[in-house]
């Protein structure tokens, strides 16, 4: 097995105490010893395809995508947040990039609604966070509009340099004022692309 660190797992468990902090180091350390996480509790996240958690204390959660012989420590959290976390992503390649990218996705419930988001949301879809980032710029808006730094970029220019289609207008209609909240929902390749 080869065991891989993600760059939203390294600023995850930079959020958290220096006591997690060590307990999380110990249990990837043991992970890394142990191919098969003996003794760390690895349970399947149902809503998410190749996610599993491992067990890092009674609150503590380590997110693990699984893809063969390849174990990515993709996030770390307390538990509820961990599992919502992965519920609302999905790995998958980059269309013009080729980057695994960690996206934010939309899923449908039974009742008919969609339900996804970005950190933190309890429930929201890739169009409702979009809207959200628009919405807090235009409550912030002065008499002199803030500038939208990535209104002309084309479709092409935003996806060379890693925007999911599907955040393609939120990313154009973003302005001064609500690009450091887009910036969280997009893959991280993106966002410093973007910079």
């Amino acid at each position: 097995m080869t065991l891989l660190y993600a760059s939203t797992f390294t600023k995850s468990l930079g959020r958290l105490t220096g006591a997690e902090q060590k307990l999380v180091k110990i249990t990837a350390f043991d992970l890394a010893q142990d191919e098969g996480g003996n003794g760390l509790q690895l349970h399947r996240v149902e809503a998410a395809p190749g996610f599993w958690t491992a067990r890092v204390s009674q609150d503590l959660r380590l997110v693990l995508h699984k893809d063969g012989a390849r174990t990515l420590i993709a996030y770390v959290d307390h538990h509820d947040a961990a599992y919502r976390w992965a519920e609302r992503r999905r790995l998958i390649p980059h269309e013009r990039t080729g980057a695994m990218q960690f996206v934010v996705v939309a899923e449908r419930e039974a009742e008919g609604t969609i339900h996804g988001g970005g950190p933190g949301a309890v429930s929201r879809s890739i169009a409702e966070a979009a809207s959200a980032v628009l919405d807090n710029a235009e409550v912030a808006r002065s008499p002199l509009l803030p500038a939208r730094p990535f209104a002309t970029l084309s479709d092409d220019q935003l996806l060379d340099v890693g925007v999911p289609r599907e955040w393609l207008a939120a990313v154009r209609a973003a302005d001064e004022t609500s690009v450091d909240e887009l910036f969280d929902l997009l893959p991280d390749e993106a966002a410093e692309a973007l910079l």
